[in-house]
């Protein structure tokens, strides 16, 4: 029953973030071959968006969200484009986000807009 429900949950999700973000492609995330979480990423030739990543709460903490953004950092460094994404207000996200140097780019009562511009920004791979 609960896989079922998250089937019909992720497919709900996947429909409505392709009829919002055309092109959005997914990625199960995997720790030694197993499915620990999914991440969706929308890239066109002016930006990339980070649309939604997760994983599992007994995966969290472990530096594997920050590898993640990382490399998509690196992604925009290379094609020199921004790397943007939308965050709850509330989520302790922000916090790494703004500590790999995306920046906020406005707010309002629920979310915030940030962004990683690779003209602008000094960047480093340590961090």
């Amino acid at each position: 029953m609960r896989n079922a429900l998250l089937t019909i949950h992720f497919q709900a999700q996947w429909r409505a973030c392709k009829a919002v973000y055309p092109g959005v492609q997914t990625s199960i995330i995997l720790a030694c071959g197993t499915p620990i979480g999914s991440m969706m990423v929308q890239r066109i030739k002016s930006e990339a968006r980070l649309v939604d990543i997760v994983l599992l709460p007994e995966h969290r903490n472990r530096g594997i969200g920050a590898l993640l953004v990382r490399m998509l950092i690196a992604e925009s460094i290379e094609l020199q484009i921004p790397l943007r994404l939308s965050v709850l207000k509330s989520d302790r996200a922000i916090h790494l986000f703004e500590r790999l140097g995306l920046g906020l780019t406005s707010c309002d009562e629920l979310h915030c807009e940030m962004a990683f511009e690779p003209a602008k920004a000094k960047w480093a791979a340590s961090r």
